[in-house]
Protein backbone atom coordinates (compact mmCIF):
# COMPACT_ATOMS: atom_id res chain seq x y z
CA UNK A 1 0.00 0.00 0.00
CA UNK A 2 1.39 3.35 -0.76
CA UNK A 3 0.40 6.17 1.53
CA UNK A 4 0.42 9.99 1.52
CA UNK A 5 4.22 11.24 1.63
CA UNK A 6 5.13 8.30 -0.48
CA UNK A 7 5.51 5.10 2.37
CA UNK A 8 5.02 2.11 1.33
CA UNK A 9 3.89 -0.70 3.32
CA UNK A 10 4.00 -4.59 2.30
CA UNK A 11 1.11 -6.64 2.96
CA UNK A 12 1.01 -10.36 2.63
CA UNK A 13 -0.39 -11.48 -0.75
CA UNK A 14 -3.77 -11.95 -1.65
CA UNK A 15 -4.96 -15.80 -2.41
CA UNK A 16 -4.65 -15.59 -5.89
CA UNK A 17 -0.72 -14.52 -5.34
CA UNK A 18 -0.97 -17.46 -2.76
CA UNK A 19 -2.75 -20.44 -5.07
CA UNK A 20 0.30 -19.13 -7.54
CA UNK A 21 2.80 -20.00 -5.67
CA UNK A 22 4.44 -23.60 -5.94
CA UNK A 23 6.58 -22.95 -3.01
CA UNK A 24 6.63 -19.85 0.00
CA UNK A 25 10.00 -19.36 1.24
CA UNK A 26 10.73 -20.29 5.16
CA UNK A 27 7.24 -21.99 5.09
CA UNK A 28 7.27 -26.43 5.58
CA UNK A 29 4.99 -28.19 2.81
CA UNK A 30 2.39 -28.17 5.63
CA UNK A 31 2.13 -24.82 6.45
CA UNK A 32 2.09 -23.80 2.97
CA UNK A 33 -0.76 -26.29 2.34
CA UNK A 34 -2.59 -24.85 4.74
CA UNK A 35 -2.02 -20.96 3.60
CA UNK A 36 -3.21 -22.48 0.25
CA UNK A 37 -6.30 -24.05 1.69
CA UNK A 38 -7.42 -20.87 3.78
CA UNK A 39 -6.53 -19.22 0.33
CA UNK A 40 -9.28 -21.30 -1.62
CA UNK A 41 -11.25 -20.75 1.39
CA UNK A 42 -11.52 -16.76 1.33
CA UNK A 43 -12.12 -17.01 -2.44
CA UNK A 44 -14.95 -19.22 -2.37
CA UNK A 45 -16.06 -16.40 0.45
CA UNK A 46 -15.76 -19.36 3.18
CA UNK A 47 -13.88 -16.52 5.52
CA UNK A 48 -15.69 -13.63 4.59
CA UNK A 49 -16.77 -11.55 7.63
CA UNK A 50 -20.66 -11.09 6.85
CA UNK A 51 -20.79 -15.07 6.25
CA UNK A 52 -18.70 -15.63 9.78
CA UNK A 53 -20.55 -13.09 11.73
CA UNK A 54 -24.09 -14.47 10.46
CA UNK A 55 -23.27 -18.06 11.65
CA UNK A 56 -23.74 -18.76 15.62
CA UNK A 57 -19.79 -18.48 17.18
CA UNK A 58 -19.75 -22.69 17.60
CA UNK A 59 -21.26 -23.32 14.06
CA UNK A 60 -18.66 -20.54 12.63
CA UNK A 61 -15.73 -22.59 14.38
CA UNK A 62 -16.79 -25.61 13.39
CA UNK A 63 -16.90 -24.53 10.25
CA UNK A 64 -13.42 -22.85 10.04
CA UNK A 65 -11.94 -26.03 11.46
CA UNK A 66 -13.15 -28.03 8.70
CA UNK A 67 -10.42 -26.32 6.42
CA UNK A 68 -7.09 -28.22 6.39
CA UNK A 69 -5.08 -27.18 9.01
CA UNK A 70 -7.15 -24.69 11.14
CA UNK A 71 -7.35 -26.60 14.81
CA UNK A 72 -9.08 -24.49 17.46
CA UNK A 73 -6.67 -21.69 18.49
CA UNK A 74 -6.70 -20.79 14.63
CA UNK A 75 -10.02 -20.96 14.28
CA UNK A 76 -11.09 -18.54 17.12
CA UNK A 77 -8.54 -16.13 15.99
CA UNK A 78 -10.23 -16.33 12.75
CA UNK A 79 -13.27 -15.52 14.06
CA UNK A 80 -12.17 -12.75 16.73
CA UNK A 81 -9.61 -11.25 14.53
CA UNK A 82 -10.59 -11.82 11.21
CA UNK A 83 -14.52 -11.64 11.20
CA UNK A 84 -14.26 -9.10 14.40
CA UNK A 85 -16.51 -11.11 16.62
CA UNK A 86 -16.82 -9.17 19.78
CA UNK A 87 -18.19 -11.30 22.58
CA UNK A 88 -15.91 -14.24 22.21
CA UNK A 89 -13.70 -15.55 25.04
CA UNK A 90 -11.00 -17.88 23.33
CA UNK A 91 -11.14 -20.76 24.95
CA UNK A 92 -7.89 -21.95 23.42
CA UNK A 93 -5.04 -19.29 24.13
CA UNK A 94 -2.60 -20.30 26.23
CA UNK A 95 -1.17 -17.07 26.84
CA UNK A 96 -4.65 -15.66 27.87
CA UNK A 97 -5.55 -18.29 30.06
CA UNK A 98 -1.97 -17.88 32.29
CA UNK A 99 -2.63 -14.08 31.88
CA UNK A 100 -6.29 -14.99 33.52
CA UNK A 101 -4.78 -17.21 36.18
CA UNK A 102 -2.38 -14.70 37.62
CA UNK A 103 -5.12 -11.39 37.80
CA UNK A 104 -7.54 -14.25 38.96
CA UNK A 105 -5.26 -16.46 40.92
CA UNK A 106 -7.19 -19.56 39.49
CA UNK A 107 -5.81 -21.69 36.62
CA UNK A 108 -9.67 -23.62 36.21
CA UNK A 109 -11.18 -23.34 33.16
CA UNK A 110 -14.43 -22.79 34.42
CA UNK A 111 -13.74 -20.02 36.66
CA UNK A 112 -12.29 -17.81 33.52
CA UNK A 113 -15.17 -18.62 31.41
CA UNK A 114 -17.74 -16.99 34.44
CA UNK A 115 -15.31 -14.62 34.99
CA UNK A 116 -15.36 -13.83 30.99
CA UNK A 117 -19.67 -14.07 31.60
CA UNK A 118 -19.08 -10.27 32.96
CA UNK A 119 -17.17 -8.86 30.08
CA UNK A 120 -20.47 -9.14 27.70
CA UNK A 121 -21.06 -7.91 25.03
CA UNK A 122 -17.21 -7.41 24.41
CA UNK A 123 -15.35 -10.86 25.75
CA UNK A 124 -12.86 -10.43 23.07
CA UNK A 125 -11.62 -7.19 23.63
CA UNK A 126 -11.17 -7.45 26.96
CA UNK A 127 -9.66 -10.71 26.14
CA UNK A 128 -6.97 -8.85 23.67
CA UNK A 129 -6.15 -6.82 26.48
CA UNK A 130 -5.12 -9.12 29.39
CA UNK A 131 -3.20 -10.40 26.46
CA UNK A 132 -1.82 -6.94 26.27
CA UNK A 133 -0.78 -6.66 29.54
CA UNK A 134 0.57 -9.83 29.99
CA UNK A 135 2.95 -8.80 27.10
CA UNK A 136 4.05 -5.88 28.63
CA UNK A 137 4.74 -7.56 31.90
CA UNK A 138 6.85 -10.40 30.57
CA UNK A 139 7.53 -9.58 26.82
CA UNK A 140 6.90 -13.14 26.30
CA UNK A 141 6.37 -12.75 22.83
CA UNK A 142 9.71 -10.43 22.58
CA UNK A 143 11.55 -12.66 23.50
CA UNK A 144 10.33 -15.86 22.23
CA UNK A 145 9.29 -17.64 25.70
CA UNK A 146 6.73 -20.67 25.22
CA UNK A 147 3.21 -19.95 26.39
CA UNK A 148 3.91 -22.95 29.65
CA UNK A 149 7.31 -21.20 30.42
CA UNK A 150 5.77 -17.86 31.07
CA UNK A 151 6.74 -16.47 34.20
CA UNK A 152 3.76 -14.96 36.75
CA UNK A 153 3.74 -11.46 36.61
CA UNK A 154 5.22 -9.63 39.74
CA UNK A 155 2.58 -7.91 41.44
CA UNK A 156 0.28 -11.21 40.59
CA UNK A 157 2.66 -13.17 42.42
CA UNK A 158 2.17 -11.15 45.82
CA UNK A 159 -1.05 -12.33 48.25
Amino acid sequence: MEFPGGQVLHSFPGPDTVLALPAMPGLTLRKFETLRGVARAALDGALSSAHLLQLEPEAALAELQRLYGIGPFSAELILIRGAGTPDLLPANEPRLSKAMAALYRTENAADHQQIAKQWQPFRSWVALLIRQWLEAETHEIATGISAHQIPVPHFAATP
